[in-house]
């Protein structure tokens, strides 16, 4: 069995701290299974990532996923994650510790840097959650923001 791809990415609005994030799973194939934004307020474009690939893992674990390949632009947080680097602002360490921790259920977890402009689903899905102020999940069919990006 093959890893779903979980893509995340987080939109955040500097002028006043609110982040939005969008998580898109694709099976192995590159095959849309669903989309899950989510919104919030945060200090910083780190805290919005870090936050962002928490509810990721936690919304994998939640969808039964054993095997999970999360692919980010966040390149400090997936170096964190990935104990390369400790140059995380310290109010982040306990969210991404948190993530570890979720992580470790998993029977396989990979993570992946991918520059933005080649996550063009998840980037969309953050941007409408920006656009909507909304949360919202879709799982087994395509919401309408998206399905011009397949």
């Amino acid at each position: 069995m093959t890893e779903p791809k979980l893509f995340t990415i987080s939109s955040l609005l500097m002028a006043f701290l609110f982040a939005y994030s969008a998580s898109v799973q694709l099976n192995d194939p590159g095959n849309y299974l669903g989309c899950k934004t989510i919104s919030g307020i945060t200090r910083n474009a780190e805290e919005a990532e870090s936050l962002a690939i928490l509810e990721a893992v936690l919304w994998a674990r939640e969808k039964g996923k054993a095997k999970v390949c999360l692919i980010s632009d966040a390149k400090l947080v997936l170096d964190y994650l990935n104990n390369n680097n400790n140059q995380i602002c310290w109010f982040n360490n306990s969210i991404l510790d948190d993530c570890k921790s979720v992580i470790s259920s998993f029977s396989f977890i990979r993570f992946e840097f991918l520059n933005r402009s080649f996550t063009s689903m998840a980037d969309t899905a953050a941007k409408y959650c920006r656009i909507s102020r909304g949360n919202g999940e879709w799982f087994g069919y395509t919401p309408n923001f998206l399905t011009t990006k397949m």
